[in-house]
């Protein structure tokens, strides 16, 4: 018996160990979702009361307290600016983690009303800035590159850490609709293959609404003749989704309804692999210093025993507890995705500019009502300030700003909020919101 509880003791202090490592050599497991939330945002209607923002908020809350995602892209959002940004960190994200979110760029150059949108845990990762790739298609979202770096603790002393891109895509929907999304992706992996120009940490995810993976769209992504823009499908699960469903019953994302319960999305039970997360080589060997974690890949509430069935028909679904499939089921006919990545900050990469650029532009007073002033921690060449109010429209631009101050006088702001869109002259974007009194 003292030989056992030895033995147990050993194994304790092993694993304390090993934990204790892997905090000193920053390793980190940060978990990843993409999530199609099902026209969130649009308003309730007698047809479509499920609608309410207060009941699908809370659902979506569920699912994100109980699934705690560090990254999340949410597709077919259906809200204005101030929706997708501030409405969606306070009333939601903050209930995750209070104080810790912030987003990518809102943009609507393809002039779709529908958004996508990339938020981010600002304890874990900084912003660098978002690059639409793809917008020729004006029945589908801007396609958006997205790049963030990693906040390592030794990241002051250091100045060195990791980068993660992540492209978010709502490919368009239907099955005469083969062809445009094959034009769609091939003009996101034109910019890609034009700009990506070593072995990058890069993301593609989204709904892609593909029904095999022999469709063109999905081919270009997986069998591009650049290495560092292949992607590959981290569960390996290749094959005609919608032609036989059952064989891949654990990823099949779409749709959790049999009936509408009263939102009036896609109804048909679960029979399509339509949402996805791939990666590069760079992430699935953790060449660059992320790595895709081994049989992380999951379809969150799929339990694999519901093929053309409803999320809430028998038999009960046990793979996440019962108020989590009930959101699922409430909140949109999609599924989300998620995958876990580990990160390993002493690699060195060289980054120079590290900031979290947030923190270096203040402006006070905020709220103003004559004035105030934008206040940069380093001179500024070429920097241009971009003035827009809620629903995006542009109402002051300022180019070529030079120095550390600029002053903001009242002027045509009417008393409301404004976005502030700070863009310097490598590039960096900063987003911050002012309120006029």
């Amino acid at each position: 018996m003292k030989t056992l509880r030895l033995f147990f003791v050993f194994i304790i202090l092993f694993l304390l160990n090993i934990n204790s490592n892997n905090a000193q050599s920053g390793i980190d497991t940060i978990k990843l979702m993409t999530y199609n939330v099902g026209n969130f945002g649009t308003e309730p209607t007698s047809s479509c009361p499920l609608f309410n923002f207060s009941l699908k908020s809370s659902y979506l809350r569920t699912i994100l307290k109980y699934e705690k995602p560090d990254i999340i892209g949410m597709a077919k959002m259906n809200g204005d600016q101030q929706f997708c940004t501030d409405t969606i960190v306070n009333y939601i994200l903050d209930s995750v983690c209070n104080g810790c979110w912030h987003y990518g760029n809102y943009s609507q150059l393809s002039t779709y009303p529908k958004e996508n949108m990339l938020y981010f845990n600002t304890t874990k990762f900084g912003f660098i800035r978002s690059t639409v790739i793809y917008s020729g298609d004006q029945n589908i979202s801007d396609i958006t590159l997205h790049k963030l770096y990693y906040k390592a603790s030794n990241l002051a002393s250091t100045h060195d850490t990791v980068f993660l891109s992540i492209v978010l895509a709502h490919l368009l929907s239907g099955s005469g609709s083969i062809t445009n999304r094959a034009t769609e992706v091939a003009g996101a992996m034109t910019w890609l293959n034009a700009h990506i120009t070593g072995n990058e940490n890069l993301i593609f995810m989204g709904d892609f609404n593909t029904t095999a993976s022999t469709e063109g769209c999905f081919q270009d992504l997986i069998n591009s003749t650049n290495s560092n823009t292949r992607f590959y499908d981290p569960p390996n699960q290749l094959g005609n989704w919608s032609g036989n469903p059952g064989n891949y019953a654990l990823y099949l994302t779409q749709s959790t309804r049999t009936t509408d319960p009263g939102d009036c999305n896609a109804t048909g039970g679960l029979n399509n692999r339509f949402d996805h997360i791939l990666i590069t080589s760079a992430i699935k060997n953790g060449t660059d210093s992320i790595k895709y974690i081994a049989g992380s890949y999951k379809v969150i509430g799929q339990d694999g025993n519901h093929t053309g069935n409803a999320l809430t028909d028998l038999p009960v679904n046990t793979s996440v507890p019962a108020n989590v499939n009930t959101a699922l089921y409430n909140m949109s006919e999609h599924l989300p995705v998620m995958l876990n990545l580990r990160i390993n900050t002493t690699v060195s990469t060289g980054i120079n500019h590290y900031n979290d650029l947030q923190s270096l532009v203040i402006i006070a007073p905020n709220p103003f009502a004559s004035q105030t002033t934008i206040s940069f921690s380093e001179e500024q060449i070429n920097t241009t300030i971009k003035i827009t109010d809620v629903p995006g429209k542009e109402i002051i631009k300022i180019t070529h700003v030079q120095g550390k101050q600029v002053l903001i006088e009242k002027g045509i702001l009417q008393t409301g909020i404004y976005f502030i869109q700070i863009t310097d002259s490598n590039n960096n974007i900063i987003n911050k919101k002012i309120i006029v009194q």
